[in-house]
């Protein structure tokens, strides 16, 4: 059965996204005020609220990194790795970054999506470092290190992407990033209705594309690779659009020669009200007659 366990406002504008840690326990949730808010989920004592904390810009997307740290992406290429309180209940603390063993960065270009790296990418995370992947406005798909400590708001790191694979078949701005649970797929979607699936193993090599969205109505909105299971080598691509549609596809074969198989696109239906019949036209009559005088309208 599905039981609602929390209804309760997060903050005072709105909230533009939230990441869950891998293990479920916590939430946190940036807000349109440049907030982020933090959450502890527990079987025992439910749910509790562990405080805020103020972001020094308005933030863009969040998400956990590989070594369980929150990584924050702000506005102006500024992007903020931190320690999520403990578990301890506080509701009503205003949290300072700085305990929280905040560093800070600016990216070559600013980061639209985040999402932490699978342990099946090829090469091992820097040590003392928060590393994520990516998704810029620049429309490129890039890895980033954060090194913890040693930066302030006022004085943040200038990072370069450790790696970045350009996504020139993107003629919009990417909107989504999603990496697959088994580590072997990353999905990148964009504006332009467009997603790109590349293999963790080979980033290198030019991503599967598959068009699905409606483009002017505003593109990818959500994706998610579901694994199979039991040793199956297909998984299912599940994507959502500005346009209102839901689409499932299947990704098949191997890592060294994907294909993805999409369900053919379905109109939806046209909201253009009905036309009308014509109406038959009006028969003329010949000078000097009615309706009465007429043959043929005569009984």
């Amino acid at each position: 059965a599905l039981t609602l366990t929390l209804r309760a406002k997060v903050a005072g504008s709105k909230v533009t996204g939230a990441a869950f840690s891998d293990d479920g326990a916590l939430v946190a949730a940036i807000t349109a005020d440049s907030q982020v808010v933090f959450y502890h989920f527990s079987e025992v004592a439910g749910v509790s609220l562990l405080g805020a904390a103020d972001i020094p810009a308005l933030p863009v997307s969040v998400a956990f990194s590989d070594v369980s740290r929150l990584v924050i992406c702000c506005e102006m290429s500024l992007a903020v790795a931190l320690s999520p309180p403990n578990a301890k209940p506080d509701s009503g603390s205003l949290h300072d970054l700085d305990a929280l063993g905040a560093a800070y960065a600016t990216l070559k270009s600013g980061a639209l999506a985040l999402s932490a790296v699978p342990i099946t990418y090829p090469t091992d995370p820097p040590a003392s470092a928060s590393r994520f992947l990516a998704v810029c406005a620049d429309r490129s798909l890039a890895l980033y290190s954060i090194p913890h400590g040693g930066t302030s708001a006022a004085s943040p790191a200038n990072l370069s992407p450790d790696a970045a694979w350009a996504s020139p078949a993107h003629s919009k701005a990417p909107t989504v990033l999603t990496c697959s649970s088994d580590g072997r797929f990353v999905v990148t979607g964009g504006a332009d209705g467009l997603l790109l699936l590349r293999a963790i193993s080979q980033m290198d090599h030019p991503p599967t594309e598959l068009l699905l969205h409606d483009s002017v109505a505003g593109g990818v909105t959500g994706a998610e690779v579901i694994p199979q299971g039991g040793g199956s080598a297909i998984s299912m691509l599940l994507t959502t659009g500005v346009d209102g549609v839901l689409y499932v596809s299947h990704i098949v074969g191997a890592l060294g020669s994907l294909s993805v198989a999409p369900p053919p696109p379905r109109r939806a239906p046209s909201r253009c009200p009905r036309r009308r019949a014509a109406r038959p036209k009006a028969e003329k009559m010949p000078p000097g007659c009615s309706r009465r005088t007429h043959p043929k309208r005569r009984g």
